[in-house]
């Protein structure tokens, strides 16, 4: 059997989502930073005020569709680690539950189904975001480096229990993809409050980039193999807005790369409207 090139450019995949008019194309990384932090009042932004950073341990409420209870999780934190360089993630931020909230608010949006969709997770930190998708998807993967993996997994454990569809992977920004991650199908990748510094910023979106990648060529082989095509595979990035420097360091390398959409506002609950953004997009 022999295939087009059509057949195998990733363009032919459709979207996962259907992008309306409310979502705004990221077309000039300058426009949209002026949007974001200069027209909108930066006296109502209101930083980190949905977390508790300082304690050992956290319960979480979760959004849920009408007529279904909220999920409830306890989430495990570690102040002793925001002490060693480069680890942020052994606190829980506000973008991971402002992202938690938008999909199981809107899984049906986003097409996630609980026997098909696999997600993989960057920067997962304390897991919050992960353990809300385990229970919209048929897997995720939730990966950070060496250093959080233990609490993460103590967390995936106390909210999931030892047997979930969930795996927990090391994943350095910027380094080699290992084999297993480059096999690797995915539908989503999911990142929450993971631009905080210019040094990291390349090599987030490196990373994010290879993901993507390589999950849209195994999809293109599997099609080509058996026939059954899959949707492009995309990223949500939720952040939370600090410094304009590194926003626009960070948006001019996913731009570079990436169609970028900022989500409109109606997808965010009334605790995030001002001081954070939420972007969709997929490899060019």
């Amino acid at each position: 059997m022999s295939f087009s090139a059509q057949e195998t450019d990733p363009d032919t995949l459709p979207l996962p989502i259907t992008v309306n008019s409310e979502f705004t194309l990221v077309e000039d990384v300058y426009e949209e930073l002026f949007q974001l932090y200069s027209e909108s009042d930066q006296s109502l932004w209101k930083h980190n005020h949905a977390v508790k950073q300082k304690e050992g341990m956290v319960e979480i409420e979760v959004e849920n569709v009408k007529g279904h209870r909220p999920l409830q999780f306890t989430v495990m934190q570690n102040q002793s680690l925001l002490s060693k360089r480069g680890i942020t993630g052994s606190v829980l931020w506000d973008s991971s539950i402002m992202l938690s909230n938008m999909f199981t608010l809107h899984q049906q949006f986003f097409g996630l189904n609980p026997a098909e969709t696999k997600v993989l997770e960057l920067g997962s930190g304390c897991g919050l975001l992960g353990i809300t998708l385990a229970s919209l998807v048929k897997q995720v993967i939730l990966t950070d480096q060496y250093e959080m993996l233990p609490q993460l997994v103590k967390n995936i454990r106390r909210n999931l229990g030892d047997k979930s569809n969930t795996e927990v992977a090391e994943l350095l920004w910027g380094d080699t993809i290992s084999k297993d991650l480059r096999k690797e199908i995915v539908d989503w990748v999911v990142a929450s409050d993971c631009v905080y510094h210019e040094s990291l910023t390349g090599k987030l979106v490196k990373t994010l980039s290879d993901i993507c990648q390589f999950s849209d060529t195994n999809k293109i082989q599997r099609f080509q193999e058996t026939g059954v095509k899959a949707t492009r595979t995309c990223f949500v990035l939720g952040q939370e807005l600090r410094s304009d420097t590194v926003h626009l360091e960070f948006l001019t390398s996913l731009h570079e790369q990436f169609m970028v959409y900022r989500v409109p506002t109606s997808f965010i609950l009334d605790d995030f409207q001002n001081g954070y953004c939420i972007y969709f997009g997929y490899l060019r």
